[in-house]
């Protein structure tokens, strides 16, 4: 939840900065000292925070360019190279197809299915 939070601020910050040189700077400074918070809370090294953003972001954009995933909600949420799969899916063989395609992914250790299927 707190991730969400200091999103948020960022983007706001930012948005609020006007586009002048002077908001840029001082949103930056904000939004690094907000990024830094929470790389301190987190327990994984930054070279960890950063593979396992790598990670979903593939995950991500395979479901995206995917024919059969690509009308679809699904997330991807990666810690320490586990992948959480949320969202929803038509049936078993979808989120069994998912799971396979996210698990392709270099630095994928394992994949955990939080997919609810949505049976029409």
């Amino acid at each position: 939840m707190k991730k969400i939070y200091l999103i948020l601020f960022f983007i706001l910050t930012f948005s609020l900065s006007a586009c002048t040189t002077t908001g840029w700077i001082v949103g930056g400074l904000i939004g690094a000292g907000a990024a830094t918070y929470y790389v301190k809370q987190d327990e994984r090294t930054a070279g960890q925070i950063t593979d396992d953003f790598g990670v979903s972001a593939s995950i991500t954009a395979k479901f995206a360019e995917s024919e059969d995933f690509s009308i679809f909600n699904i997330r991807a949420n990666t810690y320490k190279g586990t992948v959480t799969l949320y969202g929803n899916v038509p049936n078993e063989n979808m989120e069994k197809q998912a799971m396979l395609l996210a698990a392709d992914i270099e630095g994928v250790k394992k994949v955990i299915s939080k997919m609810k299927i949505t049976k029409d």
